[in-house]
């Protein structure tokens, strides 16, 4: 399902880029190599090798939004223009100010800054002791980007990414079921409106960040409990219709 164009394969490549960093950030730790100079390099690399494997990857295909946008009819444009606004005044309050909000400054970020002063996620002394306890997700990603720009005015970016691809990731599911385009941008549009998603779109908390891991999970499960509950011949006619 996630592999139906490139776009709606980048939930699962989200999980997978937090699931790499938080190994190497571990190992990196137990020698206080966590450090600007070494992630810059790593991160280079990593988009250079996206880069070669996306030209060298002939499957991978990107579709032309222009020409999708003339096919919409009035009522899918009106959507997706509104929904275009809704996301813009939230990149706009994510990216344009920095963190702010009770949570991010009591332990978000605070821990975010010892990893960075320590060269280590590794557990510190401190008199909040949820910089400890709580798991950290999106804060693993947010000092990867800490520590490449050396400074904290990107650190909402991360939950406001994770509330796109959320959108993508359901998306793809729904084309991959056939469901039409205007009820496809009928149900996105109500999703990403939603009071909280908006919120925490412009925040350092886990929240989002947590929801996209569990978007592809309960795609694939789904996804292979229907495949098997469905009747001979289904499959083929279902795959008729990706292309939507």
């Amino acid at each position: 399902i996630l592999r139906t164009s490139y776009l709606q394969s980048l939930p699962l490549a989200f999980c997978v880029v937090i699931g790499f960093f938080s190994i190497l950030l571990a190992v990196f730790s137990a020698f206080h190599l966590v450090t600007p100079s070494l992630i810059r390099v790593l991160v280079l690399c990593l988009i250079l090798g996206g880069i070669i494997y996306v030209r060298k990857n002939r499957s991978i295909s990107v579709t032309n939004p222009w020409k999708n946008w003339a096919a919409c009819s009035f009522v899918e444009k009106l959507i997706l223009t509104s929904l275009s606004v809704i996301i813009i005044f939230i990149a706009f309050n994510a990216l344009c100010f920095p963190p702010s909000n009770w949570d991010s400054m009591a332990y978000h970020m605070s821990r975010v800054a010892n990893w960075f002063q320590n060269q280590s996620v590794f557990p510190y002394v401190t008199n909040d002791q949820r910089q400890n306890q709580m798991t950290p997700g999106a804060e693993y990603l947010i000092l990867i980007e800490q520590l490449f720009w050396k400074s904290d005015l990107l650190a909402n970016s991360i939950q406001f990414n994770a509330f796109l691809l959320i959108g993508l990731g359901v998306w793809g599911w729904f084309i991959h079921w056939g469901v039409s385009r205007l009820y496809r941008l009928a149900i996105i549009a109500v999703f990403l409106a939603a009071p909280m998603l908006v919120l925490e779109a412009q925040t350092t908390q886990n929240d989002l960040a947590a929801s996209v891991p569990t978007v592809v999970i309960v795609i694939a499960v789904v996804d292979h409990f229907l495949k098997n509950s469905a009747p001979v011949g289904a499959k083929d006619r279902k795959s008729t219709r990706l292309n939507s």
